[in-house]
């Protein structure tokens, strides 16, 4: 269960946010997490710049709450930064977007990043990417992610990823 609110303050928008999540992984394994968030965004010109900080609560039954922070980052945080930005419905329209992640293994449950994420251990890196509206409802990505592990800091990955995504 969860909710999120948003606001608009002019040059500003806002989000708040708290998703619970029961019984995850294998069953009768009873690991819980809670997600807090906050976030803001604005726009100048073509240029979008958004920011979000995250807190998580995981749980186990059987564990301490203390083991699992020693284990598990509980915190995290990302930025990014776009021009302009492929619309669906307008061929030809492009746009760039860059993003900085820090998160700790607690701040998500199944990332919606194309890059290695590194399982429940947190991870930290960037995403630089271009899209294009080759024809109506057709948008073509591409995606350069560098990211390692905050667990192990010598587990790193790089990742090209594309796609193209077809709304009808």
């Amino acid at each position: 269960a969860g909710g999120e609110i948003t606001a608009d303050f002019g040059v500003v928008n806002a989000t708040a946010g708290y998703y619970n999540f029961k019984d995850m992984g294998e069953k009768n394994s009873n690991i819980d997490n809670a997600i807090w968030f906050v976030g803001a965004g604005t726009s100048f010109g073509d240029f979008g710049l958004n920011a979000m900080y995250l807190k998580g609560d995981a749980s186990a039954e059987g564990v301490s709450s203390s083991d699992i922070d020693k284990a598990l980052d509980d915190d995290g945080w990302t930025v990014g930064l776009t021009w302009k930005g492929a619309e669906a419905d307008k061929a030809g329209s492009y746009g760039l977007f860059a993003n900085y992640y820090d998160q700790g293994a607690q701040t998500y449950v199944d990332h919606t990043t194309d890059a290695n994420t590194f399982g429940m251990t947190g991870f930290k890196g960037y995403g630089v990417g271009a899209n294009y509206t080759v024809a109506k409802n057709m948008v073509l990505t591409a995606a350069y992610y560098d990211t390692k592990s905050k667990f192990d800091t010598s587990d790193k990955d790089k990742i090209m990823w594309t796609d193209l995504t077809i709304t009808f």
